[in-house]
């Protein structure tokens, strides 16, 4: 077996592997005992409530194993930002009639630098966007990329440093892609030491928050890692207010960033919507206000109680016809 379960897990749910692609884009600034102690203890609190989890084997056999590994450069992706650029607010039919049923406005996308899957023709290009499948996976699922999507570029010092994707259609491919799993987090550059700050799941999410008068800041997948809260803890927030999808997963993650925030004496706060599963149906969508918001406090009954039809990808492979 080339990949370790580790590394396969994060092919699976970021469809890049950790090998490489984090290391190329680790901030050199980073307190690497800090950094352990953060990991050490979001692994903990996460171990707390893994028997929520209804887990399902796969057949490891069944996955490329020998597959080349995929290894993306920050200059790689730097060599695109030009051409990112100059697509911002370009998308194909499908990719538009996806926005408009979404109520998404056209203004908004180009505020927040989104652009359409369908503008990348260069299957390299694709590639170093985390378009397509990584190679482990190429024997089970599409690239999904003629459907269409919505890329997220996210740029640091005028330089592209990731793409989040979301595909318009889930059969039988990954629904989400990155190019660089798990480190940078979208809306950190606005977040002020000692402020308000909320968290959210998607990027959307983050946008519709931000757009009604909110701080708001989303990991690269809907769940936050020990890196990517390193780089929160380190604006010293006065207070996080976690807002928690209306589903299983949602409101696991939620009570997980709860016990987290507490270790570290950081003030934290649950919220959900009265009547939408999340951020942009709600304001976006529905028209919602903050008002409509609620604070809740979760517990592990709320989670067990929740049956819902949350996605749940491994699952998604087992019942898949090879």
């Amino acid at each position: 077996m080339k990949f370790t379960p580790k590394q396969l897990g994060y092919i699976l749910y970021n469809n890049r592997s950790i090998e490489g692609v984090v290391s190329n884009f680790l901030d050199k600034s980073i307190n690497i005992d800090e950094l352990i102690n953060i990991e050490k203890k979001f692994d903990w609190c996460k171990s707390l409530y893994d028997s929520l989890d209804k887990m399902v084997e796969i057949d490891i056999s069944l996955l490329d194993s020998e597959a080349n590994d995929e290894i993306v450069t920050p200059e790689q992706l730097d060599e695109l930002t030009n051409f990112v650029k100059s697509n911002i607010g370009n998308f194909s039919e499908i990719e538009s009639n996806y926005l408009k049923d979404r109520n998404i406005p056209v203004d908004i996308c180009n505020k927040y630098k989104v652009l359409g899957l369908s503008v990348f023709k260069d299957f390299e290009h694709l590639r170093r966007i985390g378009a397509t499948c990584h190679p482990v996976m190429r024997t089970l699922l599409e690239d999904g990329i003629e459907g269409g999507g919505i890329v997220f570029p996210l740029f640091e010092n005028d330089k592209l440093v990731n793409c989040q994707i979301r595909k318009i259609s889930n059969v039988g491919k990954l629904k989400y892609t990155l190019a660089v799993p798990d480190i940078p987090v979208w809306g950190l550059e606005s977040v002020e030491e000692n402020s308000e700050v909320w968290v959210c799941e998607g990027i959307f999410d983050m946008i519709a928050l931000c757009e009604n008068g909110h701080t708001a800041i989303c990991p690269t997948s809907a769940i936050w890692s020990g890196i990517q809260l390193y780089k929160v803890l380190e604006k010293k927030p006065k207070i996080v207010k976690i807002f928690c999808d209306n589903d299983r997963i949602g409101l696991k993650t939620g009570l997980i960033l709860t016990k987290f925030f507490n270790l570290f004496k950081t003030p934290s706060v649950t919220i959900h919507s009265k009547y939408c599963k999340d951020a942009c149906e709600h304001f976006f969508e529905k028209n919602f206000s903050t008002s409509d918001l609620d604070e809740i406090v979760i517990d592990r009954k709320m989670i067990e109680d929740k049956n819902d039809n949350s996605f749940d990808f491994l699952r998604h492979l087992q019942k898949r016809k090879f």
